[in-house]
């Protein structure tokens, strides 16, 4: 889930070596809650209000890795409907290619 993946020619942000931590947890609580409470609601929806290009490069190193976005939509426990959302046409341009 954090190896390095290959780049493409799509904007990518950049971020500080916080984000490791912050997509670490993120996965685990999107895992536990879409595991957890699959089948107590009629349809589980995973909203991202700033949901970047779906790439990130860590400390301006060459190394691409997935970002919030596409780390969800990898993981094993799926939400029945995903909304992401970002107010830079450049990013939402990136992720929706991505997607």
């Amino acid at each position: 889930m954090f190896a390095a993946i290959s780049t493409d020619e799509s904007v990518v942000s950049d971020v500080g070596p916080w984000a490791v931590e912050k997509h670490k947890l993120l996965a685990h609580y999107a895992t536990l809650f879409a595991r957890s409470m699959k089948g107590k609601w009629d349809e589980l929806i995973y909203l991202d209000l700033f949901a970047g290009p779906g790439r990130c490069r860590f400390d301006n190193s060459n190394r691409i890795y997935r970002s919030s976005p596409t780390i969800v939509l990898g993981l094993a426990d799926e939400f029945d409907s995903y909304i992401l959302c970002d107010s830079d046409p450049e990013n939402a341009d990136a992720l929706r290619a991505r997607v």
